[in-house]
């Protein structure tokens, strides 16, 4: 029994990394399942003597039988890859984000760290923060600010949802709890 663990408290669990990996696994996948499959079209394609074309398929004679449209269609998916490769970027910085908060809590809660204390949300600062949200897209689509900043009010948009999803959710759960 090491000094850090209070007398008489149950050994704590390993933290547990398995649906870490398995989440970060799918969205490897997800994320790089389209360049993959771009890849096999151009070894078959090479091993082949074919070549793929962006104006269309091309005759590519595999096994007795034509398969350019297959491979063309299995070529066109890198731009799928355009989407996904960003995407699957930004989940791999949220899924270590999540990793790294849960990675915390557990060790908090290891070593017998209380809970934070639940804060009351105001959600008036919400609806001041909408109308300057929507205030400044106004501005921006009646032609009073440059085009760009619209970016930035979608960006700051989107955020603003998250976080008062999420602040919602922890508000109802709470009152859910205290039933």
């Amino acid at each position: 029994m090491s000094l850090s663990e209070p007398a008489g408290a149950p050994p704590a669990a390993p933290f547990n990394m398995r649906p870490y990996w398995q989440l970060l696994g799918l969205i490897a996948i997800v994320a790089l399942g389209p360049m993959a499959i771009v890849y096999l079209a151009s070894v078959i394609a090479d091993l082949n003597h074919c070549t793929i074309l962006d104006s269309g398929p091309t005759p590519c004679v595999i096994l007795g039988q034509d398969r350019g449209g297959l491979l063309y269609d299995m070529a066109s998916m890198v731009q799928v890859s355009f989407v996904t490769l960003p995407i699957g970027i930004l989940l791999g910085f949220l899924w270590l984000s999540v990793l790294i908060i849960s990675q915390m809590a557990w060790r908090r809660k290891r070593s017998g760290v209380a809970d934070t204390t639940r804060m009351e949300v105001n959600f008036g600062y919400y609806g001041l923060s909408l109308l300057a949200i929507l205030a400044v897209g106004y501005a921006t689509l009646s032609g009073w600010l440059p085009a760009p900043v619209l970016m930035l009010v979608s960006f700051v948009g989107i955020f603003w949802i998250l976080s008062f999803l999420f602040a919602l959710f922890v508000t109802l759960r709470g009152k859910a709890k205290a039933k």
